[in-house]
């Protein structure tokens, strides 16, 4: 008998593909469809999350505000690095989020360990990095 319950139900791909017909400068994802995501991925105050092109810092900001995480941001857009500051500023939550103007394949990174790696932006934000069982 086929397994009917379905937990947090969304569909990843379409999350992706639905984001990468923007710029790749511009978060157009949704309040809502992040949350959906937050909801997806069961953030949980504490947790430490790295997202890997974060453009405006729409998803560490409201992750932070709603489930209580904390984070760092690598944008390679310095606009959108100044944007996302001034986001979290706004939202009040400055403690918990940081954002830093570079490459993700040159970034230091003081954490070692994240619980969650997002890059809900364009897939070249992430190009050239290894997967953990790579490194």
């Amino acid at each position: 008998m086929e397994n009917t319950t379905v937990k947090n139900t969304i569909n990843l791909l379409d999350i992706v593909l639905e984001n990468e017909q923007y710029s790749p400068h511009a978060n157009m994802l949704s309040a809502v469809r992040l949350l959906q995501i937050g909801n997806y991925l069961e953030l949980k105050s504490g947790q430490t999350v790295i997202d890997c092109g974060c453009g405006r810092g729409e998803a560490l900001c409201l992750w932070a505000k709603y489930f209580g995480t904390c984070g760092v941001g690598v944008d390679r857009h310095a606009p959108s690095i100044a944007d996302a500051t001034a986001l979290a500023e706004r939202e009040g939550v400055t403690d918990k989020v940081q954002f830093v103007h570079g490459d993700m394949r040159e970034y230091e990174m003081e954490e070692k360990h994240f619980d969650v790696a997002a890059c809900l932006g364009r897939r070249s934000a992430s190009e050239g990095l290894n997967r953990p069982s790579e490194s």
